[in-house]
């Protein structure tokens, strides 16, 4: 008996002494499995393996990696390598078959006779355990090869509030009471300082992964508070990567790729922005993919950037971060990244690259055209020639031909195979189809598109539901003969409807008609209406042509491009650039008075721009718009202080004629009313620059263009974006210009045109840059989106010129006096000529300058269309046999003395019928 008790008592010291040994390898897994070691043991199945190793110790052992991947199914333990550190200093491979497993999940994974059994998808820890030395890896299991393997996976369900997940780690400003679990979702409260919280630390033994969350931000200090995921963290603090989103997530930098750097700096890589601004009461799916040194960064299935991170961190751990708000985070799941990412990419690689007609016209219509089979679709596709082709949609996203119920395709499979060749406009009809289009456009980030209708209302549902998609309003029927109130109808259909783009029949669009419109701001597309009789669709579209329209749809593209291409000798102008006389004339007269905006309209100038502030109230207890430059009265004036701080009382007693004492002895600073009272009944517009960042100046602006029915003459423009979208708001029929300085629009063309249409479209405005920031590539593409550009400021002629051969849409100038003889408008003395056979005539035109001089010219003698009916003899045409003629006639201008400062313009097509 006595031998009995003490074989046990010394087996029992065995056991604790052979238990200690395994703590001591692996503390964090002590109880769990002490308690598994001790069941096995007693119940005889806990077996050292010392008969497969040889007589020196094992000190140590590690798995080189830390982690292994199965599919669901039986794996050999012997497939797992470890290396062991031997008592004698030697080191050796121990095959995973030599020791025992255990598995702290074992619904996922369990091990039997040297197989490890994958149960089903999931992680657990894994410990391996050889003559009393253990070690612990991860094990990833998933169900079948298609499937991605998940590292990690939380949605906060089962945990209690005030709690955090197992293995989180608090950091810089995190502490119990900001970064917590609550009702199912973590919450990190940056508000009084950055917060920051990491995921579990074996995350950071991987680089290649996909990490989504769901996210948004709560009660944001200000519009750039921010929410992030920081990924690829060092040593659990910092170097690491940052996808941050902003609460103004519109704004041009309103998400980031940032980089935490070795010295604890930021460094913001790239910015871009997100379709909306980040709302509180909507969870935000985002995500991060990395894979060698490609990163991607998306908010749902938007991709908002790529980005090369030059393997500067190829691995590390993963956390949320939080500034200036608090951070909800839901639904956590980080899976392995097995694919290359591929080439980094840009949102603007999907914008189509259009080309350009072999024509000298300076930036000549863009050509549109309406499919209504795949057959159609197929050819303009391969032809390349058209810039944008129309689609019919329906409420299920399909494409629709001739009528809803022939169905044609997907909207999806139509757009993949025109992605980045042409641009596509999706027609609509009802309301559930604008809802729909524009959703899947918004979903899926498509950028460079259009919506298209007879039904304004449908255009704006659609831009409501997502800024980025351009609207157009087709007007189906119009005459030629439109007085400027129906004109003005027209600009306010388009304006209210959020539509910078209206689409016109062919009969209405005359060069008057379509200059009216273009003159505020709207682009004018038109509809090629002609039947493809003879001579008839090729004499219209010559007319489109002539009208200055800024697009051209038609159903004979090849037509179109004949057309085009036989304006080919010298830089042709087809619309004259509007002339804009910024404050006037104001090297010849006070700026920003009336004066000098009389003298620049007389010198030539369509518009006017000037600048307005706001007074402080008066005796009458009204405050009013006064023109001037600055917001203090020295520099133009013999006053002192600033506007707002005087009434218009006070204002009136100086002079506005600092700069021209003795030539404009009694100028004055005018009021804004007055501007429209002078300038009432002509056809000329006043850019009306909102200087103040006051709402007061926007809000009384308004009740003026209302109160003064000035709606024909006002254009509202700023700098100030606030001020844009507030005049928007409570005027929406007003047309709107967005001055933009300090951006270069040349160097990265359709990077710049991305971030030029999604500002203009945000504000349903047109782009005015300061004229350096914009090149002849960068307005030819954005053309093709109905876009116009008013570049400021143009101030010596050599400049002047460079920008008027550009075709720029209108040019503000100081110096108004530099374009009044050019040449502007060409007209036929008869547009139907009547010849017999044998029969000379020369044929004449009238040439009218900007500044309104007309002069007989005798132009060169183009012939489209008959020309076995003619003889053209120079300026002189001569009767052959008898039928009907269509000519051009074509007259070079010079803008210098220098060979190649010409310029042609056009006629629209004169008739020569032959008796």
């Amino acid at each position: 008996m006595k031998k009995f008790v003490l074989s046990i008592f010394l087996s029992t010291v065995m056991l604790i002494q052979s238990n200690n040994f395994i703590y001591g390898a692996d503390n964090t897994n002590r109880t769990a499995f002490g308690k598994l070691a001790f069941s096995n043991y007693l119940s005889g199945s806990f077996n050292v393996l010392s008969s497969n190793i040889n007589n020196a110790k094992i000190i140590s052992i590690a798995h080189d990696k830390g982690y292994v991947f199965a599919i669901k199914g039986t794996i050999p333990a012997k497939q797992i390598k470890f290396t062991a550190k031997m008592q004698d200093f030697s080191s050796k491979t121990i095959d995973g078959d030599q020791g025992q497993w255990y598995f702290s999940n074992s619904s996922v994974a369990q091990y039997s006779n040297g197989q490890i059994n994958i149960l089903k998808k999931g992680v657990t820890k894994a410990t391996f355990v050889i003559n009393g030395v253990s070690t612990s890896l991860m094990l990833f299991a998933k169900e079948s090869e298609e499937d991605s393997y998940v590292l990690y996976e939380e949605n906060f369900n089962s945990l209690v509030d005030g709690s955090l997940p197992s293995g989180w780690i608090r950091k810089d400003g995190a502490n119990g009471s900001n970064t917590y679990v609550k009702n199912g979702a973590l919450y990190i409260d940056g508000r009084l300082g950055a917060a920051r919280v990491l995921l579990p630390e074996y995350l950071s033994k991987f680089g290649n992964y996909v990490i989504e969350a769901d996210v948004t931000n709560l009660s944001a200090n200000d519009d750039m508070s921010w929410g992030a995921i920081m990924y690829r963290i060092q040593k659990n603090d910092y170097p690491y990567y940052q996808m941050t989103v902003k609460k103004k997530a519109t704004a041009a930098n309103g998400t980031e790729f940032a980089e935490k750097d070795i010295n604890n700096n930021w460094i913001v890589g790239k910015i871009n922005f997100f379709y909306e601004d980040i709302n509180e009461s909507k969870m935000y799916h985002y995500k991060v993919k990395a894979y060698n040194n490609i990163v991607e960064q998306w908010i749902g299935n938007v991709m908002l950037m790529s980005v090369d991170t030059w393997g500067i961190y190829p691995a590390g751990g993963i956390g949320f971060q939080a500034s200036g708000c608090i951070m909800k985070v839901d639904n956590v799941k980080v899976s392995l990244l097995e694919e290359p990412l591929g080439p980094v990419k840009s949102p603007e690689d999907n914008f189509a690259r259009v080309k350009e007609v072999n024509t000298k016209i300076a930036m000549a219509p863009t050509l549109v055209s309406e499919i209504k089979s795949k057959e159609e679709f197929d050819r303009l596709i391969s032809n390349g020639q058209v810039g944008t082709i129309i689609l019919s949609v329906n409420k299920n996203l399909e494409v629709t031909g001739y009528g809803p119920n022939n169905v044609i395709g997907t909207v999806a499979s139509f757009y993949e195979a025109m992605k980045s060749k042409v641009i596509p406009a999706f027609r609509v009809n009802d309301l559930e189809s604008a809802q729909a289009i524009s959703k899947y456009l918004k979903d899926n980030g498509i950028e460079d598109v259009f919506v298209i209708s007879k039904y304004p209302d449908l255009v704006r549902e659609a831009r409501k539901n997502y800024a980025f998609v351009r609207g157009i309003v087709e007007f189906e029927s119009l005459p030629s003969n439109l007085d400027s109130n129906q004109l003005l109808n027209i600009v306010s259909f388009a304006n209210r409807n959020l539509s910078r783009i209206v689409l016109i029949p062919s009969d209405a669009a005359t060069k008057n008609n379509v200059r009216y419109l273009q003159q505020r701001l709207i682009t004018v597309w038109t509809k090629d209406t002609a039947k493809d009789n003879g001579n008839e669709k090729i004499v219209n579209l010559h007319r489109i042509i002539a009208s200055g329209s800024n697009g051209i749809l038609t159903d004979s593209v090849e037509k179109a491009v004949q057309a085009l291409s036989l304006y080919n000798k010298n830089t042709t102008i087809i619309r004259k650039p509007f002339l804009i006389g910024h404050r006037g004339v104001p090297q010849l007269a006070p700026e920003n008075t009336i004066e000098g905006a009389e003298l620049a309209f007389t010198l030539g100038a369509d518009m006017v721009e000037n600048d307005i502030w706001i007074t402080k109230a008066g005796a009458d207890g009204k405050q009013h718009l006064v023109v001037i430059h600055d917001e203090t009265l020295e520099r133009t004036t013999t006053g002192k202080g600033k506007v707002s701080e005087m009434t218009l009382e006070q204002i009136r007693t100086y002079f506005a004629n600092n700069q021209f004492k003795n030539k404009y002895p009694a100028a004055k600073v005018p009021t804004l009313a007055q501007y429209f009272e002078k300038f009432n009944g002509r056809d000329k517009t006043i850019l009306v620059e909102i200087k103040s960042k006051d709402p007061k100046t926007a809000d009384s602006f308004v009740e003026l263009v209302e109160n003064s029915r000035a709606y024909g003459q006002a254009i509202a423009i700023s700098s100030n974006n606030d001020q844009l979208k507030r005049i928007k708001a409570l005027m929406p029929e007003i047309s709107l210009g967005n001055i933009r300085a300090g951006y270069d629009f040349k160097s990265d063309a359709y990077g710049a045109l991305r971030y030029a249409l999604w500002e203009a479209q945000s504000l349903d405005s047109s782009l005015m840059p300061n004229c350096e920031s914009i090149s002849k590539d960068f307005m030819e593409i954005a053309k093709h989106r109905g876009m116009t550009i008013w570049p400021w400021n143009i101030n010596d002629i050599s400049t002047a010129i460079h920008y008027f051969k550009m075709g720029v849409w209108g040019i503000s100038t100081d110096c108004a006096f530099v374009f009044s003889d050019w040449a502007a408008d060409i007209t036929p003395k008869q547009s139907n000529v009547y010849m017999k056979s044998g029969e000379l005539s020369l044929l004449e035109a009238n040439i009218k300058t900007y500044n309104g001089t007309v002069k007989s010219v005798i132009p060169e003698v183009v012939v489209i269309g008959g020309d076995d009916c003619i003889e053209v003899l120079g300026s002189i045409v001569k009767a052959k046999k008898p039928g009907i003629v269509y000519v051009l006639l074509r007259y070079t201008a010079r803008l210098s003395g220098l060979p190649e400062d010409v310029y042609d313009l056009y006629t629209e097509p004169v008739r020569i019928q032959v008796g």
